[in-house]
This record gives structure tokens, C-alpha cells and sequence, in this order.
């Protein structure tokens, strides 16, 4: 596989984009969960179009990923390449998906152990 160049004006867009859609994100939680937001989205106008950023860093991600990998998969597409790429991409995003699951489902917990009532007769 030939050394792609690097994308030197894309990659950081990528990294703003990312830490975008994580503000983005918490905003969201903290609207769900009723807490105060970070910025009141009437008085920034960037909050107010964040959601764009989400659906920005999705297609620059899918473009940056076609990039780099469409050689490796054009010369000679076999499962075991596939299998190779995919759980190397598995093993890089699942961690976080799972920590970002255990925090929420600990707050549900939180949040519906709170509603239950207790009789203490």
C-alpha cells in the first residue's frame, strides 16, 4: 500500500468539527437531563447551528477514511482485509462507545431509582 499525503488542512477541521459535536452533544445532555446549559443557544449563534457540525464531521470523517483506505481495498477486496480493517476500526470506537453507555445508563439509574417509592412501614 503507497503512503497517502497528508491532509494537512482537512485533519485539523476534522478535530474542531469532533470537539464541536462533543459540545454539541453535552448541551443536549445537559437540556435532557435539566440542567443549565453552557451557553444559552439565544445568545450564541453558534450553539444555535451545531447540528451542522455533527453531519460537517460525519462527511469530512467518510471522505479522510475513503482517502486513505480506497487503495488498500481497490488493489484486492478479500474477507480477511475487510475483517482486519473492520476490527480495527471496531477496536478503536468501541471503547468509548461502551464508556459513553455505562455513563448515561448509571445516570438512568440514578435518575429512576430517585422515582421509586419507598414504603418505610
Amino acid at each position: 500500500m503507497k503512503t497517502k499525503q497528508y491532509l494537512q488542512n482537512l485533519i485539523p477541521l476534522r478535530g474542531i468539527a469532533a470537539l464541536l459535536t462533543m459540545v454539541f452533544h453535552a448541551e443536549l445532555f445537559l437540556k435532557f437531563i435539566g440542567g443549565s446549559m453552557l451557553i444559552e443557544p439565544s445568545k450564541s449563534s453558534l450553539l444555535s447551528g451545531m447540528y451542522i457540525m455533527v453531519d460537517f464531521f460525519f462527511v469530512l470523517s467518510g471522505f479522510i477514511l475513503c482517502y486513505v483506505y480506497a487503495d488498500y481495498f481497490i488493489e484486492v477486496f478479500n474477507m480477511k482485509k475487510f475483517k482486519t480493517f473492520f476490527v480495527a476500526r471496531f477496536a478503536r470506537i468501541y471503547p468509548m462507545h461502551l464508556f459513553s453507555q455505562c455513563c448515561y445508563l448509571g445516570h438512568c439509574r440514578e435518575s429512576w431509582l430517585s422515582k421509586i417509592p419507598i414504603n418505610s412501614s
